[in-house]
């Protein structure tokens, strides 16, 4: 237990100057802030967690030292309440390595909450360690220690070993002092150590000053004299600082002697003033105020007087099981006193009497009382025929009444409460049972006026008050009602209910800033009280404070929020849903995404929103963002299909087909009538070039055409032929591929895809003139797509029409403004220049591949650009002279590659490296029609196929 002062600490503080962070930071400055931090690791923290886990602390005060460690003055140890600690309390963190962070409001109330409660202290912090001053947006250092649990936690049957943290400790100086103040706490990775230089800042040595010796100035130096260093002189600040130590351990030592001599007031004195005086700190004085409280509040409640006031109030209200344990403190104080007997025998007999029909009360046995208490009248009222007197009836009328109440049978009730206070005007118990049935007949003026007679001989009664005050609200005295509360809350400033309750009408009434602070101070007192939390988060959504209402919401749920207050606050979030839906409807993109925001601060496990925001990020092709959106919508709602299909559909238009593929089949299995996800999962196949498998999946949907015609458009099953047909002509099934494609036309006459693939597949079975026919029509269906125009170029290109293909690559050109299809473009524009022997403009258009994709230059494009640049002599003399043409060539295209460089070295006239890569070419395999035909070789030397060389070479390889 550290919580007290230990009397061997000495301070050693030293002030270097009044230099804010513009002048250099000093070693002295950095002793100085690591000593601090130190402490407030160590002692402050240590303390803290020690004090909040004893018995002998009341929930109120627990609560106010959790307040205080983050809030401004001596006891402060956080920044503010948003400090994060990476939670330890649940022992399974630091056993598995997963990572939990809390504000530290939270993780103190979660450690008040869930860590065993003992007379002493069990937390233990070992192996201090503290790096050197750092600087980042702040300066601060690090506090590495062993946090050594000995407790257990209440709900975890599980012990707790020894975890090694790192506290991130913020320095600040102001004026000549340094201040310190923990911003984060986390599990010590294993590069944390207090020697990392990382973040290091600079230090400067710190000055010293020497004296020399007294007669330095008559004597030289030699190498038998040397300086005297003195020592420095006495630093005023330390020495201040040694005193307000020194008269500090002196309060609490005698704060301590009062307070066992029993002289309570005078420590209460001392403690106050040690804890305005405490250098450094220690939770010893307001631990000890604490105690010296309670027995002080004892000490009253058990003075002769109170206890004899007590034991009026006490009879009037019926009490009697207490009011005859107050007789006896009073007998015990007063042995003497004869009187106390008789009115002893009569307290114990009512009280075996009340106890035995308040039993009876309890189970249920209102009928049967009714009986019993008028049996009881009547006996009464014969005895006082005979002897005049009336003793006990007030209470069998009351008894009556109250049985009579819950039965329903009111106006009964309400008689024979008025006859209990006819015969006894102060029974209190009556008042309060007449007052709770005028609230139930709605007479709520006749409540307020029973409870106000209450109250005048019992006017400390805080619960009487707040139930005044409810019942002047509904007679729309508002006014009086607050009163009543801001009474209560004066008589009993720790019950959080009645925070609650005033922030509840402030509620009502619009003043929701004066709710939250209502609410706020209820939580001070109670951090266990989930309706609070809820409350405040209703109040928080009032002034448009959604995170924080979100994290007071998540709290209240973690503490027990009832199914009622729960699904309140799915309702809360269910507007803001409920608008993004309308903002959807009217296109304001943004603004839908602004209330689904805001309903998932509210409730961050809204899977119906996770899942709208996911739909619209994919929409707007923010693919990354949906995807992580669309993960929680599966995590919140792992059984709901559409989650996994909008997420298929963010894998699919990113290319991650195999993970699409799983997701849509995953959608399937959990809604087998979801077949937009079949068609998902067959794209998704298409793209990982499993084609049987998806024609497989899309054959099996069409199959089902004629019972799903009711349900799905024809475009669905325009879509699924087409995929199918495409499936078809990747397995190269052109006949299937042609029926699908034509039953896809025949559900979408204007598709202008599904004639381009057509067009494919004609091409593909030998038919140019249909494939022809094909291309242009989708062209003309589509006139600005420029895609629509590459097939038909390529088809002419390949038909020896290299102007007409020309023109269509030019028109994709001009019609591709994104530049999506400029190397495809370049590449076909620059292969019909060189067809038509424009071997300047087949150039000027292959250098442009890659230009604005950053496509490299294909094989194609290579060979086309050598060629281009050997017919207009302008290949570089490296690229002939290197050889790079061929380093990096396809098998298909390595050949040509040799041949056209030995077209360079001819053209350089270096015959015998001509030569010696034509011979390469052809062990390569290039073709001899190849060799005869291309006019190439006659370009760069007309008669070199005649010379015996060339033949013998050639011939070589027939």
């Amino acid at each position: 237990m550290r919580y007290f002062l230990r009397s061997t600490f000495v301070i050693l503080l030293t002030i270097s100057s009044l230099w804010g962070y513009t002048q250099p930071l000093t070693t002295r400055d950095n002793e100085e802030v690591k000593l601090l931090a130190r402490r407030k690791v160590e002692t402050g923290l240590n303390d803290l967690l020690n004090v909040l886990s004893l018995t002998d602390l009341g929930e109120a005060e627990r609560n106010a030292l959790i307040g205080e460690s983050f809030s401004a003055g001596a006891n402060q140890l956080f920044v503010d309440k948003d400090a994060i600690i990476e939670d330890d309390i649940n022992p399974n963190r630091a056993a598995t390595g997963t990572v939990l962070d809390m504000p530290v409001e939270k993780y103190l109330a979660n450690f008040d909450l869930l860590y065993t409660k003992s007379a002493q202290g069990t937390v233990r912090f070992t192996d201090v360690s503290v790096s050197n001053l750092k600087r980042a947006n702040s300066l601060y250092v690090k506090v590495l220690f062993t946090s050594i649990f000995g407790g257990r936690n209440t709900k975890i049957d599980k012990p707790y070993g020894p975890v090694r943290r790192v506290a991130e400790v913020r320095a600040e100086q102001v004026g000549a002092k340094w201040t310190v103040a923990i911003a984060r706490i986390a599990f010590a990775l294993p590069a944390d150590s207090a020697n990392a230089p990382l973040n290091n800042a600079p230090l400067a040595e710190a000055p010293r000053r020497l004296l020399a010796s007294a007669d330095s100035t008559t004597q030289r130096p030699d190498s038998t004299q040397t300086a005297t260093v003195a020592a420095p002189p006495a630093d005023p600040e330390k020495e201040r600082e040694k005193a307000a130590l020194l008269a500090y351990q002196k309060l609490l030592a005698d704060g301590k002697t009062a307070f066992d001599n029993n002289d309570l007031e005078t420590a209460q004195r001392i403690y106050e003033q040690a804890e305005r005086q405490q250098p450094f700190e220690d939770l010893t004085p307001k631990v000890r105020l604490f105690r010296i409280q309670r027995v002080l509040e004892e000490r009253s409640r058990n003075s002769l007087a109170e206890q004899k006031k007590r034991l009026a109030l006490a009879l009037r209200k019926r009490h009697y099981a207490d009011a005859l344990a107050l007789l006896q403190r009073i007998a015990d104080q007063q042995p003497d006193s004869t009187g106390l007997d008789e009115q002893r025998r009569d307290l114990i007999t009512k009280a075996r009497r009340k106890a035995e029909l308040d039993e009876r009360f309890a189970s249920g046995q209102y009928r049967d009382l009714v009986k019993e208490y008028g049996r009881l009248i009547d006996a009464e009222r014969k005895q006082t025929k005979q002897t005049g007197i009336q003793t006990n009836a007030s209470d069998w009328y009351l008894g009556r009444g109250k049985s009579q109440t819950e039965l329903g049978e009111y106006k009964d009730a309400l008689r024979d409460l008025n006859e209990s206070l006819t015969l006894d005007f102060q029974n209190l118990d009556a008042l309060e049972s007449r007052a709770d049935l005028y609230a139930r007949l709605g007479d709520f003026p006749k409540a307020a006026a029973d409870l106000s007679v209450y109250l005048t001989v019992d006017p400390t009664n805080a619960d009487l008050l707040a139930r005044r005050a409810s019942y002047r609200v509904r007679t729309n005295r508002t006014a009086e009602a607050f009163a009543d509360y801001d009474e209560a809350i004066r008589i009993s400033n720790q019950n959080p209910r009645f925070y609650l309750l005033r922030g509840l009408l402030h509620q009502q009434t619009g003043a929701c800033d004066k709710a939250e602070a209502d609410f706020s101070e209820g939580i001070n007192r109670s951090r266990r009280q989930p309706e609070l939390y809820f409350r405040r988060g209703v109040a928080q959504v009032c002034l448009k404070d959604y995170a924080a209402a979100g994290a007071d919401f998540g709290r209240a749920i973690e503490l027990g929020l009832d199914h009622q207050n729960r699904a309140r606050v799915d309702s809360i979030a269910a507007l803001f849903y409920g608008q993004s839906d309308q903002d959807l409807q009217a296109r304001k993109t943004p603004e839908a995404l602004s209330q689904l925001a805001i309903a998932l601060q509210l409730k961050p496990d809204y899977a119906d929103a996770w899942l709208a925001a996911g739909r619209l990020y994919n929409a707007q092709n923010n693919y990354p963002r949906a995807d992580s959106t669309l993960t929680r919508a599966i995590r919140y709602n792992p059984t709901n299909a559409a989650g996994y299909y909008e997420r298929g559909l963010n894998y699919l238009n990113t290319n991650r087909f195999d993970p699409a593929a799983t997701d849509f089949r995953q959608a399937v299995s959990l809604q087998p009538t979801l077949h937009n996800a079949t068609l998902g999962e067959a794209r998704a196949l298409m793209g990982q070039r499993q084609y049987d498998q998806a024609q497989a999946a899309l054959n099996g949907l069409l199959n089902q055409r004629k019972q799903l015609d009711k349900t799905y458009p024809p475009t669905f099953f325009a879509d699924a032929f087409f995929l199918a047909g495409r499936c078809a002509y990747a397995l190269r099934h052109y006949d299937g591929a042609l029926d699908r494609l034509d039953e896809a036309l025949s559900l979408a006459k204007s598709w202008a895809t599904a004639y381009t693939e057509r067009g494919r597949t004609y091409e593909a079975m030998g038919k140019p003139d249909r494939a022809r026919d094909d291309y242009a029509h989708a062209a003309q269906l589509e006139p600005t797509v420029a895609a629509h125009h590459l097939p038909l170029a390529l088809l002419l290109y390949n038909r020896d029409k290299p102007d007409e293909a020309l023109r269509e690559y030019s028109r994709c050109q001009e019609l591709d403004n994104d530049h999506r299809l400029a190397s495809v473009t370049a590449l076909g524009k620059g292969r019909c220049y060189v067809a038509t022997g424009k071997y300047l403009d087949a150039l000027n258009e292959l250098n442009q591949v890659g230009q604005y994709d950053g496509l490299p230059c294909t094989d194609e494009c290579l060979y086309l650009r050598t060629y281009a640049q050997i017919r207009t002599g302008q290949l570089p003399t490296s690229a002939r002279l290197g050889g790079t043409l061929t380093k990096t060539a396809s098998p298909d295209y390595a050949p040509k590659m040799r041949y056209l460089l030995a077209c360079a070295h001819l053209q350089a006239n270096d015959d015998a490296q001509a030569l010696t890569q034509l011979e390469k070419a052809l062990q390569m395999g290039v073709a001899k029609d190849f060799l005869k035909k291309d006019p190439l070789l006659d370009f760069v030397r007309k008669d070199f196929r005649k010379t015996s060389a060339y033949s013998e070479l050639v011939g070589r390889y027939r």
